[in-house]
């Protein structure tokens, strides 16, 4: 799914419907048959600022770490189906170094 993670974003505002490329979230585009996701971080330059996500300059307010455990649940619950996670357009300082690492924390959670 294209910029999966804009399904978070609400329909206010013509920039928001504008990013808005998904209408539900990662367990609605999975229930509706989606397997593969494009998830785009973004890293504040507050490395206490946990990793989100981004449809170009509209910040998503979800985490890498949320939506991967949302995933990873779903995948958990359905064991005999693949999803993909592609994580690119990563935006801001060490942001893939900071999404990798999320990565690595989130898939110790069983898959």
């Amino acid at each position: 799914a294209h910029d999966a993670a804009s399904g978070y974003l609400s329909d206010n505002g013509l920039v928001t419907r504008w990013a808005k490329t998904q209408s539900g979230g990662l367990s609605v585009q999975l229930q509706c048959g989606a397997r593969a996701f494009d998830l785009r971080p973004s890293a504040s330059s507050d490395p206490a600022v946990p990793v989100s996500l981004h449809h170009d300059e509209v910040p998503i307010k979800v985490t890498v770490a949320d939506a991967l455990h949302e995933v990873i649940s779903w995948a958990q619950a359905h064991p005999d189906e693949l999803v993909l996670v592609y994580l690119n357009h990563c935006d801001g300082p060490n942001c893939m170094a900071r999404t990798k690492q999320v990565q690595t924390t989130s898939l110790q959670y069983k898959v």
